[in-house]
């Protein structure tokens, strides 16, 4: 009996081949159909995220502005922050021809998720290291490139700046109009005049 259903379903399978090869076809391409449309959807996700950031000029989900040095350093101990970096604006250039450059002392972390991480060089040490995109450079004069000197001025507290500064790295501009140009914090520290606390 055993044996009798053996040749049977041999001879079902043999006279069915074609259509159990499409059967089995079908099931392949349907696989790969939902593979496809879940990997598309993801990706179009991801891709709509980083525009949205991009946009908006950060990853972060938020920020705090006009933190004491103290407040600052509690966000440490802030158990519903998974990152967070410094940014402290200092002005917009004034001796620019078309591009609009904001100065900012930042840390590595708020370089990061500003977009303006030096892809060429490296973050800024010294107090005249500064990171900006290759459109700011131009824009001020000078091809960008790794030691290249550049006199930034600007205004602070009523009082104006020009400094001669040496760019330590840079990256490429995401935007035709306004870059970032930031310092390390041994800026900061070198010019405690223009990071005054005036606020309430």
């Amino acid at each position: 009996m055993k044996n009798m259903l053996n040749v049977l379903a041999g001879h079902s399978f043999r006279a069915s081949k074609m259509r159990n090869l499409i059967a089995v076809l079908a099931i392949m391409l349907t696989a790969i159909l939902f593979t496809t449309v879940t990997t598309i959807g993801m990706g179009a996700m991801d891709s709509m995220t980083l525009t949205m950031q991009m946009l908006k000029g950060s990853r972060s989900d938020g920020d705090f502005r006009n933190m004491t040095a103290e407040q600052f350093a509690a966000l440490e101990d802030a158990n519903f922050i998974e990152e967070y970096g410094l940014r402290m604006p200092v002005g917009f250039l004034t001796n620019t021809s078309r591009h609009n450059i904001e100065f900012d002392v930042m840390d590595e972390t708020q370089a990061e998720l500003t977009f303006c991480a030096p892809s060429h060089g490296s973050i800024p040490q010294a107090e005249n290291e500064i990171v900006t995109s290759d459109a700011a450079l131009r824009d001020l004069g000078v091809e960008p490139e790794v030691g290249t000197a550049v006199t930034i001025a600007f205004t602070a507290h009523g009082q104006e700046y020009q400094m001669d500064m040496v760019v330590s790295g840079w990256f490429e501009a995401a935007n035709e109009q306004v870059s970032m140009m930031w310092a390390g914090t041994a800026f900061r520290d070198a010019h405690p005049d223009i990071f005054k606390f005036t606020y309430n």
